[in-house]
């Protein structure tokens, strides 16, 4: 059996010797991993039971060796990077897992399914048996650069979970005592393309699927920029009426993303409010998340009416949409945890249309995360909330909303916060 093992083993070591990838900024370019400090001499070793597909990986990404220096993580002077390549000798690099359980750590940093944009504030966490049998719960969660370290945890195969969210994804890896390894081939441990499951409203004005698009993210897509469609557009496209006055449809997704557009318009003059906006709140209870853009502000308003305080007569359209054209905007990130990942507390918005959504203010447990001073009517409204969320009926959902739009926002910091909004909900 040992022998069988040790074959197993070296053949896993010759997968992987030539090392791991690693990735330095949101542009995809590649670097030598840099551990994080409190780490011995070493490389990084995957030990994961899966190998990524070739075809899954960026055109100019190349393999390398990495080594580092420090002090090791767990602060007994035993902890030991490896990988495939030249090791101190008298280290085993082929353990026996029949063997006493010992304590390892598992890094690697978490990425959305386009593997080009890191998550922070995810969940990763074991659920596992100690050394002595016992139930024991690991976890932390990952930076501003996606990165996460799991020290601790039991020797053998285990399964590394993350979540952040709506999104959730998971995998097998294989740890060492005395070693830290990687959770797989690149140190990325990205969500599945699929791992919620998102619904889009088209819109008029706005158009959020192109930022799901550039995640990777798949959705479905529900034509909201016409109320009516004559027959044969209607047997051409999944329509947003089979979508919102449909409660079993709609609670089989996750998150429901509305676009701007006037079509709640015909929704409410087709008497078909009421009904739109139970199912909503129904969606919600059922842990369902939604991101509401500017004109849609009127579903989260009947449906939680205490959330957000929107300009003038809450209800009223036209005492709402009165924003100015507005060519500049200096917004402060007042949310601690975007403006970390951003890494700035500014930022600079456009409103290159009249009409848009004013909010004055939040009610009790409204999260305002980006405001600035703007002009409804030619008349100041400063530090309005432009991007704010909260949650309504568990900790499960979130609702989230925003006065401007994505499509017409080029600047990468803009798409930045929109990618970090996604991952909110």
């Amino acid at each position: 059996m040992n022998s069988m093992r040790w074959l197993v083993l070296v053949l896993l070591a010759h997968t992987f010797a030539p090392g791991f990838l690693g990735c330095s900024s949101d542009t995809g370019e590649h670097s030598s991993h840099a551990l994080d400090a409190g780490q011995e001499d070493g490389t990084i070793r995957d030990l994961t039971r899966d190998v990524p597909d070739s075809s899954s990986q960026s055109t100019d990404s190349q393999l390398s060796d990495s080594s580092t220096s420090g002090e090791d993580a767990t602060g007994d002077g035993s902890d030991e990077l490896v990988d495939g390549g030249a090791q101190d000798p008298s280290i085993d690099p082929y353990p026996d897992l029949e063997g006493p359980c010992g304590y390892g750590n598992v890094e690697g940093r978490v990425c959305s399914p386009s593997e080009n944009v890191w998550i922070a504030g995810a969940r990763v966490y074991v659920e596992t048996l100690d050394c002595d049998g016992n139930p024991v719960l690991i976890e932390t969660t990952s930076d501003d650069g996606g990165h996460f370290l799991l020290e601790h945890v039991p020797s053998g195969w285990q399964t590394i979970k993350v979540e952040r969210g709506s999104y959730y994804t998971q995998v097998d890896t294989l740890v060492l005592a005395d070693t830290t390894v990687s959770v797989s081939l690149d140190d990325k441990l990205c969500f599945d393309a699929d791992s919620a499951r998102l619904a889009v409203v088209s819109g008029d004005y706005d158009s959020i699927q192109e930022i799901l698009g550039r995640l990777g993210l798949q959705y479905d897509l529900f034509n909201g920029t016409t109320w009516y469609l004559d027959s044969f557009m209607l047997a051409q496209a999944s329509f947003m009426r089979d979508l919102l006055l449909n409660s079993t449809a709609l609670n089989g997704y996750d998150v429901l993303f509305l676009n701007c557009g006037e079509y709640f318009m015909d929704i409410r003059a087709e008497g078909l409010w009421y009904s739109v906006i139970t199912n909503l709140r129904g969606f919600v209870q059922n842990g369902g998340s939604i991101y509401a853009s500017d004109w849609t502000y009127l579903f989260l308003e009947s449906a939680y009416p205490d959330a957000i305080d929107f300009h003038g007569d809450d209800m009223d359209d036209w005492s709402v949409l009165t924003g100015d054209m507005l060519e500049h905007v200096s917004a402060t990130i007042v949310d601690s945890d975007m403006a970390a990942h951003l890494g700035q507390s500014t930022i600079d918005l456009e409103f290159p249309d009249e009409f848009w959504a004013v909010v004055d203010g939040v009610g009790a447990g409204t999260t305002i995360h980006i405001q600035g001073t703007v002009s409804a009517a030619s008349v100041a409204v400063p530090d309005s909330p432009l991007l704010v969320s909260f949650q309504p009926e568990s900790s499960d959902s979130r609702i989230a909303f925003t006065s401007f739009h994505n499509h017409q926002q080029l600047a990468a910091e803009i798409e930045r916060i929109l990618y970090y909004l996604v991952f909110m909900l």
